[in-house]
């Protein structure tokens, strides 16, 4: 798999899990083994992950499953907090040799999607471990195991959820998605992009259609669109490339192009995202996108989403 969108986790003392806080400015389309819970405590971000292209607010959570491709964009510069819960596919197994795999379905923008216990049970749960991380006591060790635990039994009895076994998921996988998309990270500066891959991978136009519409919620074209935009945000965030160089190394063709489809996907000029952010702020090589936050004001989000549930 391309190292751009594998995402590998390290787990830190406590074993197969890891919970963090964080900023998130730009977290391009990746993917890792864990399930990973979103929480998001201020501001906003856009997800998209399978068919879902969702704005998440100050209190919605979601639940992105294991090799999930995904993506996290903020929907504003700056001026979120996120909590991040990732759990090894491991803990959802009762013995080993265990090849089941589970899809759960847990979406707070959804009204349909919530579970039997409500939200607020996930969101309390999430919100104690994360609490648990912000001081390393052995008394915060051993609870937020007990707290993980408990969000894994909560899935299982509260949430809707597909069981897949082994041979099906790799049907599935039948054509290496991540292989397609590491061609176009590497091709994007090409003319006729969209019409090359077919024949580079064997496939008729309408199959390639179909497998990135199903799977990502795009269509082709709107995948490498999003591919280009992608790039240029991290161009001009951590480089001092011109906008010339920007046009050519993405492939938008011309000018009147580069900046109609920035301004549509992000909601600004390019010079005026360029201005927002620091050279320092994120390093290009990294795929995560987090940035610093203030470790006071989301403890005290923390507490208050413990309060309001038990309410």
């Amino acid at each position: 798999m391309s190292r751009l969108s594998y995402e590998s986790v390290e787990y830190g003392s406590q074993p197969s899990v890891k919970a963090f806080l964080t900023s998130i400015g730009l977290s391009c389309f990746h993917w890792h083994y864990e399930y990973e819970f979103l929480l998001v405590l201020q501001g906003q971000i856009n997800v998209r992950t399978d068919n879902h292209d969702l704005l998440l607010s100050a209190g919605d959570l979601l639940l992105v499953n294991s090799k999930t491709l995904h993506s996290i964009v903020s929907d504003q510069t700056g001026g979120n907090i996120v909590g991040l819960v990732q759990l090894d596919p491991q803990l959802f197994h009762r013995k080993s040799g265990d090849d089941r795999a589970y899809s759960f379905i847990v979406n707070s923008r959804d009204p349909e999607e919530e579970p039997k216990c409500g939200f607020d049970q996930f969101r309390r749960r999430l919100s104690r471990i994360l609490l648990c991380t912000m001081e390393d006591t052995d008394e915060n060790y051993f609870r937020m195991r007990a707290e993980v635990m408990g969000l894994v039994a909560d899935l299982f009895e509260y949430s809707e959820y597909d069981i897949l076994m082994k041979s099906s998921v790799q049907a599935a996988e039948s054509l290496d998605i991540m292989k397609v998309i590491e061609h176009i990270r590497l091709h994007l500066a090409e003319e006729d992009l969209t019409e090359k891959l077919p024949r580079e991978f064997g496939v008729s136009d309408k199959t390639l259609y179909r497998y990135f519409s199903s799977t990502l919620g795009l269509s082709t074209r709107e995948f490498i669109e999003e591919m280009k935009i992608q790039k240029a945000r991290r161009y001009l965030k951590n480089t001092d490339h011109d906008i010339s160089y920007i046009i050519d190394s993405c492939g938008f063709g011309s000018e009147a192009s580069f900046y109609r489809s920035f301004r549509k996907a992000v909601g600004q000029s390019p010079a005026s995202y360029r201005k927002s952010f620091s050279a320092a702020q994120e390093e290009d090589t990294k795929i995560q996108g987090y940035l610093d936050y203030q470790a006071p004001e989301a403890e005290k989000i923390l507490r208050d989403f413990v309060k309001q549930s038990r309410q």
